[in-house]
């Protein structure tokens, strides 16, 4: 099964956390929760209960007839169709409050600013009929209150006429953000730095640098255009600061561009573009940052650039990939002889978080006993850096470093050959989960649909290492994570990451149906069809080929089950489509640069043909055969390295089983 959407890890690279912006940043407040009972509740008539273990706190209730998670039991009966519909009503209506909470804190946020303002200096009246709108959610007329106020100090443009200005211009930044209209929040703030230039000219481009801190510290925690607002910001500052003049402004300037477009580039697959450009900003920052001179922001930057190199690396692959990924290392490893752990433990730590996950990728892409190797060290330099930090203290970056550290176990697993496999994705959902109790989906909802995608994968697979209840326990609990990822990743903001998720969605309902058997596995091998038939229809092959591939892959292996399963004329009708599928998947992998997983959809292609010849007539399944055969040799003559993914490992026995039907 191809892991494309496995882990989105990527996101989660230490040192990029965005620093909040004083003009409107979003504050959100926490809201701890008691954990719920673990005891296991009883139910009616001959349904089965089954404790989970280290399950999220958490009521919800997933799309899987029968089945309902609930503050961390799994009890599996037999819901009617009229109690399932039921409590997926309530599920959404869940969805809905959460979304709802959200929003008010935004509006209670903006009316507290506004409260501020001093009636001496500003129309009472006005300031009431805005709060009134707020209150009512009428934002449209709480933009012409506030344009209305801003109309009031236009006949002087005194300084503290300005000033006023700017703060209006604020006020109507924070509520197009609160509308989700971040291209109108960055109008208004171009505006106030116009206003600003007139009176102040050295406070303008400080003031356009914070700004777009907010717009980019909102865009990475809640989504929207916050993030290509901040980039054009930047932008806009790097034409007006001499760099000879202003060498650390303008270093600094580079630096945060660089972290916007990092940001940007591993949600969006542009080619590569963002993070090519992200990296080209570090480097034209670490040209004034030296570590002599200036040795805090050098290491922050180095730890910055890092986590581009890993991005591009890994979304590259083949030895182009690979290049990055070594020089993300390098970089790493002359950070770390400046940011000892006695002269700086907390940048130690970020760079240690950084090199850990540039050690598993590399392994990844070595695999085989050297890939192994990278991926214990990566484990052992993550769980170093953890003892080392407080949560307390930095809780961000500590959720990120169990992240990385959940990569870099789930990595091991796959390279293990032994029952240590287990232990290690146990270990990855603990550290997830501990990631989780940071990002919630009210402060982080899109950190908080990451963690829980990389919960679904690694649940996924722990589900392929188990059989019976286990294994079905492993599967719900996997479905559960990867819908709620599912809730905030929408089609037009994230379409890759949403594709990713569908993908593993299949993964998981395949096994599912696997685990079921014939003829009930029927109805999960339906769903993981349309998961991918949603998946596909959301992303271009030319644009995003490997994500594309990857759900041709699990589209492919549906039908080869259900084909397997129906035989006959309509077997034969399945089994052609599987082939076609695996057709696609063996053209868009690159065989330089997706080694494993084009072997892989080889080795899947050669068993639909396989059971085309099972399923045909005397006279064409002898041609079927010997495609497979020939699929199954050309396998077999990539090196070691390709041959590591699941399954690939039998392609020996294959080719002997095909060689005696031919």
């Amino acid at each position: 099964m191809s892991d494309w959407g496995s882990l989105e890890w990527i996101g989660a690279v230490a040192g990029v956390a965005t620093i909040a912006g004083v003009v409107f940043t979003v504050w959100w407040s926490l809201r701890k929760r008691e954990p719920g009972p673990k005891a296991a509740v009883e139910v009616e008539g001959n349904a089965r209960t089954a404790q989970v273990v280290e399950s999220p706190e958490t009521t919800v209730v997933i799309d899987s007839p029968g089945t309902t998670v609930v503050r961390g039991d799994l009890h599996v009966g037999g819901y009617t169709v009229e109690e399932h519909e039921r409590l997926m009503v309530e599920r959404e209506a869940q969805t809905r409050a959460d979304l709802e909470r959200a929003h008010e804190a935004e509006v209670a946020s903006l009316r507290g600013r506004i409260a501020e303002l001093s009636v001496r200096e500003w129309d009472g009246q006005i300031l009431k009929a805005v709060d009134g709108a707020l209150s009512s959610g009428d934002l449209e007329r709480v933009q012409a209150l506030l344009a209305e106020l801003q109309e009031q100090h236009l006949s002087a443009l005194t300084l503290p006429a300005a000033q006023q200005q700017v703060q209006i211009r604020n006020l109507r930044a924070a509520t197009s953000v609160l509308d989700g209209n971040a291209q109108k929040a960055g109008e208004h703030i171009e505006a106030a730095a116009s206003l600003i230039a007139a009176v102040d000219p050295g406070a303008e481009l400080e003031f356009r640098n914070r700004s777009a801190r907010g717009l980019q510290d909102h865009g990475a925690r809640f989504g929207g255009g916050g993030l290509t607002e901040a980039i054009r910001l930047y932008r806009i500052n790097l034409v007006h600061l001499d760099r000879e003049a202003y060498a650390l402004q303008w270093a600094e300037t580079q630096f945060n561009l660089g972290n916007a477009l990092l940001l940007s580039g591993v949600r969006v697959d542009d080619g590569g573009n963002s993070l090519t450009a992200a990296i080209e900003a570090y480097k034209l920052a670490l040209e004034v940052c030296t570590p002599e001179a200036e040795p805090e922001d050098w290491v922050e930057t180095q730890i910055s650039l890092s986590g581009a190199l890993v991005a591009l690396g890994t979304r590259l692959g083949g030895d182009a990939g690979a290049e990055r990924l070594a020089e993300a290392v390098r970089v790493c490893r002359d950070a770390e002889r400046v940011a000892t752990r006695e002269v700086d433990a907390d940048r130690w730590a970020r760079v240690q978080s950084n090199l850990s996950v540039a050690l598993v990728r590399q392994g990844e892409w070595l695999g085989g006993p050297e890939g192994l190797e990278l991926a214990r060290e990566a484990v052992a330099v993550g769980r170093g850096m953890l003892a080392a930090r407080v949560r307390e203290a930095d809780p961000l970056e500590w959720a990120s470093a169990q992240s990385n550290l959940a990569a870099s176990l789930a990595e091991q697993s796959r390279l293990e050959q032994t029952g240590n496999a287990a232990d290690c994705l146990k270990d990855a959902a603990m550290a997830t989960r501990a990631a989780m109790e940071v990002y919630t989906r009210q402060e982080h909802p899109v950190d908080w649909a990451r963690v829980q995608a990389n919960l679904g994968s690694i649940l996924k697979d722990l589900a392929e290492l188990r059989e019976g209840e286990a294994a079905r326990r492993h599967v719900l609990e996997a479905t559960v994570a990867l819908k709620g990822a599912l809730d905030v990743y929408g089609e037009d903001e994230f379409p890759l990451k949403r594709a990713g998720v569908l993908q593993g969605l299949a993964a998981v309902w395949l096994k599912e149906a696997v685990l079921v058997g014939a003829p009930d596995g029927l109805e999960p091998l339906r769903r993981a069809e349309a998961a991918c038939r949603e998946g596909l229809g959301a992303i271009a092959e030319e644009r995003h080929p490997v994500a594309w591939a990857a759900l041709q892959h699990n589209l492919g292996a549906t039908l080869l089950q259900r084909a397997s399963w129906l035989g006959g004329g309509e077997g034969i009708a399945e089994a052609k489509r599987a082939a076609a599928a695996f057709r696609g998947c063996v053209a868009a992998y690159g065989r330089d640069t997706h080694a494993p997983q084009w072997a892989e959809a080889r080795r899947c292609l050669a068993l639909a043909e396989e059971l085309l010849g099972d399923l045909a007539r005397p006279g064409v399944s002898g041609q079927h055969y010997r495609e497979a055969l020939e699929h199954a040799r050309k396998v077999l003559e990539e090196p070691e390295r390709s041959l590591r993914r699941p399954g690939a490992h039998d392609v020996a026995e294959l080719v002997e089983r095909l060689a005696g039907n031919v």
